[in-house]
């Protein structure tokens, strides 16, 4: 398996991982307001399938794509665990996923739970909003859906570039686009939940309130489930 890791970004970008090839697409600086979903997605969709067109005519052997936030550059460890189970597992046909966690110090404690509720909704439900999975080590749980960072055979991309769902009136009922894509797929979906990624106030306006998170969690969940029936 030969992996190519691929991000977008609106500056150039580095990737400390010296033996795995690696393309940063540059896209023009943009603010995005969180109720403009549909224009927002619209816009990473098509910066994402032109980087990965771009990717891979810079790399045409890659087998696998890494996607990776560059909110995950620099967590060097994490993504090289994630690379070394998917080779462990000997399964090329999977896509794999690392877990993401947000860390929020409240006082001398700090919080820390799912935090990408609309690419991993149903770490949610299999876990609510509590911990008792963080000492689970290296544990494989089968999703229908997962988001960045991961790993997944080029030739998914290829036949099932990003889009943005149509025919949807509201901005807030938008799935995100990577729900589809694992969809049409049609592979088998795991995450790591002992391969940790982490998203803090530094990166992101992070999400502590538990109820709006849980909110958002059921209203994406039933979006999920209209679109497979």
């Amino acid at each position: 398996m030969r992996f190519l890791a691929v991000t977008v970004a609106q500056r150039p970008a580095t990737l400390n991982y010296d033996e795995m090839p690696f393309y940063c697409h540059t896209h023009e600086p943009v603010y995005f307001t969180r109720d403009k979903k549909r224009e927002r997605f619209e816009k990473l969709v098509r910066w994402w399938n032109d980087a990965h067109k771009l990717a891979i005519e810079y790399y045409p052997d890659a087998t696998h794509f890494f996607d990776v936030g560059t909110y995950y550059l620099g967590q060097t460890r994490s993504l090289r665990q994630l690379v070394l189970r998917y080779e462990r597992l000997q399964c090329p046909e999977i896509i794999l996923a690392g877990n993401v966690l947000y860390r929020k110090n409240v006082g001398p404690f700090q919080l820390r739970g799912t935090y990408d509720t609309l690419g991993f909704p149903e770490l949610v439900e299999l876990f609510g909003v509590g911990l008792r999975w963080s000492r689970s080590g290296n544990r494989l749980v089968q999703l229908s859906y997962v988001s960045q960072p991961f790993i997944y055979p080029v030739e998914y991309w290829q036949k099932h570039p990003f889009h943005v769902r149509t025919g949807i009136e509201k901005d807030e009922d938008i799935p995100i686009w990577y729900m589809d894509f694992c969809d049409e797929s049609g592979a088998p979906i795991f995450v790591d939940l002992g391969i940790r990624f982490y998203r803090d106030e530094t990166n992101s306006d992070v999400i502590v309130n538990l109820t709006k998170r849980i909110r958002i969690y059921a209203g994406q969940k039933m979006k999920a489930s209209t679109s497979q029936n």
